[in-house]
């Protein structure tokens, strides 16, 4: 630790003639005014090495040695001259911790204070810029998140009062992060009574996680789960939303608010003794004892929503599905705000697409949706074409809450007619470059693979770049997301016709399907009781670790009998 300080010492030397006027520009400028009764007692001289130094004061008022004050309000005796010192800030500067082994925030705090005022504070990261802070609270984050900043870090603070005096100190950080890959933290959701899968999961600002899904009783009813993980696998948060007998909830998406990471919003469905589903959309925060804190429920009957979206602002974004009839579904898409009186959601606006082909049976599933920097939602799921075959589809919604609908829109890549694919999830950089994950299939009797595209937005009319990733048996990319780097994980479901289904990570770089040489991945995890195992959704938080949500087949007793039930699986990697 070291600590400087910048700057010789600055006279603020004010003549009798213009008493008044210095008088204000000292509170225009600083901000408060100036006890000046030692510097009228030396009538304008610079204190020497053991006199007492000007001090500052809240308010106005007499000197303590009987100078007498100007006018109501003033500190500055009328027709005395004076002098003041203004003397550097003092600096005191800490950091959070003082060893990092785990990829985290390191919270920079700094209390500086100084006789006139502050002009700001800055950090600094082995001499790199990191923050400038013009008002307290003076503070920062630094996100450590590869092993790339592994070493001894120099972290530094500099004061700069509003006279120019800068005072510095400096802090030394040892980081030792676990190699990328690497498995972080595991945890499974046993069923309260039966059965239990993780659905989606959701980055929180901090680092934190949300995960749902749903916790079934074994005799057809199931309630929504729902938690909250720290960064490190802590459990924060654990509940269950239910209606109670006769009823089964699914949470199928979850998405963190962008600036609050006690807040989320989520969506799925209610369905009543085998009736149509009918959407529900939720916000929760878990500081709360009702911790349900809005919701929108009921009025939206034969719905499904499959993933949730929020905006800075804090409208939710909703897509999956509606049942026009058995075999015919259309993509919906709905925008909520939060009516924090009512504790309701109100409807803000929403659409409906169909595929445009009389004749057939058309299947239009809205699987995921992002929210664009222009305030433009896309949606990806999958649709028809003219003969029957489904075909991956990425639909723009438009700030008017409508589904765009015109030459280009929605965005159906080719493929020959006896092939089909659907899309699960995707991904958009700000710059327009979307990825994909999905499945792709040859003919309808033949079994499904992995399925992963590239394409810019701005160049629809290029063929993207596709990738089959062979496979035995049923297989599809269920989930894929992108680090701070470009690179993309890819989660996906492994055919496996030994020991059913396995899940299955992959990474990629991050404008191609080639596979990176770094020797991590691909990973493949099989449950212990070699029954089928799949993720549901892989995702990434700012500190670029990975969190993967499914499930795993385990076998319970139940009447005697073992009996293969699923449960939901967690497992964090560094990435």
């Amino acid at each position: 630790m070291s600590r400087h300080t910048f700057a010789p010492l600055t006279l603020l030397a004010l003549g009798a003639c213009n008493t008044e006027q210095a008088y204000q520009d000292l509170i225009q400028n600083h901000g408060q005014t100036w006890d000046t009764t030692a510097a009228a007692s030396t009538s304008g001289a610079v204190p020497t090495a053991g006199e007492t130094a000007p001090t500052t004061s809240a308010s106005g008022g007499s000197g303590s040695d009987g100078a007498t004050a100007g006018t109501e309000g003033d500190t500055w005796p009328t027709g005395t001259s004076g002098t003041q010192l203004d003397l550097p800030p003092e600096l005191a500067f800490s950091v959070t911790p003082e060893a990092v082994q785990l990829a985290t925030f390191v919270e920079l705090a700094a209390t500086c204070v100084d006789d006139v005022g502050i002009a700001e504070v800055r950090f600094f990261v082995d001499g790199a810029p990191l923050a400038n802070v013009a008002a307290p609270p003076f503070a920062a984050q630094w996100p450590v998140k590869s092993t790339d900043e592994d070493g001894p870090r120099s972290l530094r603070a500099e004061c700069e009062d509003l006279a120019g005096h800068v005072v510095v100190d400096e802090r030394t950080v040892d980081v030792a992060l676990p190699q990328s890959g690497t498995m972080g933290w595991p945890a499974t959701h046993p069923s309260e009574n039966w059965a239990s899968e993780a659905l989606d999961a959701s980055p929180a600002p901090d680092g934190s996680w949300w995960v749902c899904g749903y916790d079934s009783d074994g005799d057809g009813g199931a309630a929504m789960w729902l938690a909250r993980y720290s960064s490190s696998g802590q459990l924060l948060f654990d509940k269950l939303i239910s209606r109670g007998p006769g009823f089964s909830g699914t949470c199928s998406g979850i998405e963190s608010f962008p600036d609050d990471p006690h807040r989320a919003a989520l969506t799925g469905a209610w369905t009543k003794d085998g009736l149509s589903p009918t959407l529900w959309v939720g916000v929760v925060d878990d500081r709360e004892t009702e911790f349900l804190r809005a919701e929108h429920k009921d009025t939206l009957v034969g719905e499904f929503g499959n993933d949730v979206a929020v905006t800075p602002n804090h409208q939710i974004r909703v897509t999956g599905y509606k049942m026009m009839a058995n075999d015919d579904y259309d993509i919906i898409y709905h925008a909520m705000t939060v009516d924090g009186e009512k504790h309701q959601l109100a409807y803000a606006g929403g659409d409906l697409y169909t595929s445009p082909y009389d004749g057939i049976k058309n299947m239009d599933v809205g699987e995921a949706i992002v929210i664009r920097p222009d305030g433009t939602s896309l949606i990806a799921g999958r649709t028809n074409s003219y003969q029957g075959n489904s075909r991956g589809i990425i639909a723009l919604v438009g700030s008017d809450h409508e589904i765009v609908e015109n030459d280009v829109w929605p965005f159906v890549p080719s493929l020959p007619d006896e092939q089909h694919q659907g899309f699960n999830d995707l991904t958009v950089t700000d710059d327009g470059l979307v990825a994909t994950a999905g499945w792709w299939r040859q003919k309808l009797e033949l079994a499904a693979r992995p399925r992963l595209l590239h394409f810019q937005l701005t160049d629809l009319a290029t063929e993207p770049d596709a990738y089959t990733q062979s496979a035995v048996g049923e297989a599809a990319a269920r989930s894929l997301a992108r680090m701070s780097t470009g690179s993309i994980m890819v989660a996906a479901v492994w055919g496996n016709e030994v020991e059913e289904d396995d899940i299955w990570l992959k990474k990629y770089p991050a404008t191609g399907w080639e596979s990176e040489p770094d020797g991590v991945w691909p990973q493949t995890y099989s449950g212990f009781f070699h029954g089928n195992d799949a993720p549901h959704a892989i995702r990434i938080n700012a500190l670029d670790e990975i969190l993967v949500v499914g499930f795993e087949t385990v076998q319970v007793i139940k009447n005697g009998n073992a009996v293969s039930v699923r449960q939901a699986w967690l497992r964090a990697f560094h990435g």
